[in-house]
């Protein structure tokens, strides 16, 4: 939760609970928190082994009648292939993990594949034509590398801070980022993304451009969690780990009505030194720009 809040400061973050850590109560659940006036991503930090009857529930993950776009996140799993359920749901993303490598100076340097990645080909969903497998997308997830959480109730007032990871975490940061998708998206005169509709086509929409791949993605080329990384998408890592200064305005830009006019005119008044006499005399300008896409 602190991990969303980090990633998306102006968002309203909502704890939903359930009596039990069953997979009825846990859908249950997912359905409140979708049902929720304004909720656009919802995370889910759980998961079981796949089972044959996990198709008769994906459709709890899609965007409830009549409410704004909602997109679902499921961590792929801690354990290695093959991966966890929800995650390997076609209607979610699947959020993988990476270790994180940093220069000296705390920068960015590299990412490997986390061996505790769960990732894999499902054994019961069939798969969309725009998505791969499990995960779609990583963030970083070694417990070696992972975040700072702050808990004064399990570990005292004095020592609050500890070193957290896991996919749990990488999920909970995507959701932050669909987030503030979102607020852009909405801030622009849009609607919230739809995850089996927007999102995801939008994720591998981006991966299948070389250009735009590079821009908004690190491509994890190494690293092995059963499967091993490589360049494009793989069964550890996914499409990789984002870009966020560029793959937010490039995902809140998805099946957005073009926001330009097909022509612009525009008029400047402006003075101007004239020749030959030298006299200053005012110039009105008028040109005209035309998109020639539309």
């Amino acid at each position: 939760m602190e991990w969303v809040h980090s990633i998306a400061p102006n968002a309203s973050i909502i704890l939903v609970e359930t009596n039990d850590d069953t997979i009825a109560n846990l859908i249950q659940g997912v359905q409140t928190a979708a049902h929720l006036p304004g909720v656009s991503a919802v995370s889910m930090s759980w998961g079981f082994g796949e089972f044959s009857g996990e198709t008769s529930l994906d459709s709890t993950f899609q965007t409830p009648s009549g409410h704004n776009g909602v997109t679902f996140l499921a961590a792929s799993g801690d354990s290695g292939a093959p991966g966890l359920y929800p995650a390997f749901s076609p209607n979610v993303v699947a959020v993988g993990g990476t270790t994180l490598i940093l220069n000296s100076d705390n920068s960015y340097k590299s990412e490997l594949g986390w061996s505790g990645s769960g990732g894999g080909i499902s054994l019961y969903e069939s798969k969309p034509p725009y998505q791969r497998t499990n995960p779609d997308v990583s963030f970083d997830a070694d417990l070696m590398t992972g975040v700072a959480v702050n808990d004064s109730y399990d570990f005292g007032a004095s020592t609050p801070w500890f070193q957290a990871g896991g996919t749990s975490v990488s999920c909970q940061c995507w959701a932050g980022l669909i987030a503030i998708t979102n607020q852009l998206r909405v801030a622009n005169g849009g609607t919230t993304l739809d995850g089996p509709t927007q999102t995801l086509p939008a994720l591998y929409n981006l991966y299948s451009d070389p250009a735009t791949y590079s821009l908004c993605f690190h491509d994890i080329t190494t690293g092995n969690n059963g499967f091993p990384a490589s360049p494009g998408y793989d069964l550890v890592t996914g499409i990789g780990t984002p870009k966020a200064n560029l793959l937010v305005p490039a995902l809140a830009q998805f099946n957005q009505p073009d926001t330009i006019p097909p022509t612009i005119t525009a008029t400047a008044d402006k003075t101007t030194l004239w020749p030959p006499n030298g006299k200053l005399v005012p110039v009105t300008v008028t040109g005209t720009i035309t998109d020639p896409d539309s």
